[in-house]
């Protein structure tokens, strides 16, 4: 995980305020976090190692779950095996957006798959 001194680091911010953009990123849907020992951190897998910045998908994913997972279920998802994924977990597939958008939708629609 990163912390949002790391996440700004890693998209080149310039923000004096190193929480700034990971507020506005959490804050807007473009991403998640869990708060962690009275801070939010990041799971780095939801952004793009060449630009620092959060992945398409994981937006279109966190529109879909709609908040109904809490953060750390959101995290679990993420890193459980999924049987829409074929037993592979999220994380696996980021590149597979939609198999994931399906996975989500039935995370929402049918939980007790």
């Amino acid at each position: 995980t990163l912390s949002s001194a790391e996440l700004a680091d890693g998209a080149l911010s310039r923000s004096a305020n190193r929480s700034a953009l990971a507020w506005q990123w959490r804050t807007s849907g473009r991403m998640f976090g869990v708060p962690l020992r009275g801070q939010w951190r990041y799971p780095a897998f939801q952004f793009d190692p060449a630009t620092g910045r959060p992945r398409p998908v994981i937006s279109k994913i966190l529109a879909v779950l709609q908040g109904r997972l809490g953060d750390w279920g959101t995290a679990l998802w993420f890193a459980a095996p999924n049987a829409w994924l074929g037993g592979a977990r999220p994380i696996d597939r980021l590149e597979d957006d939609p198999a994931l958008l399906h996975a989500a939708e039935a995370a929402v629609t049918q939980p007790d798959f």
